[in-house]
């Protein structure tokens, strides 16, 4: 799912360029963080409590294709530019 994902953004982001300056936007990173916690609560069966209120990594890295986040690990840096 995490690819799939990864490679619609990117699809996107060639389709229309005026949306890169949307990834550093902290509120929209927030926002995009909540969404994704609930969704993961939901498809994994795991409760909400269970994944991090903020995104622990930096965005660069998120769209990293060679990025894969270690289970319980917790870089210390935000999402939020």
């Amino acid at each position: 799912m995490i690819r799939v994902q990864r490679e619609r953004l990117k699809a996107q982001l060639r389709r229309t360029p005026s949306l890169q300056p949307i990834l550093a936007d902290d509120e929209w990173i927030k926002d995009v963080w909540a969404d994704a916690r609930q969704e993961a609560s939901k498809q994994t069966s795991i409760g909400f409590a269970f994944f991090p209120e903020h995104c622990p990594w930096p965005m660069e890295q998120v769209l990293d294709p060679m990025f894969w986040p270690e289970l319980g690990r917790d870089t210390g840096t935000p999402c939020e530019s």
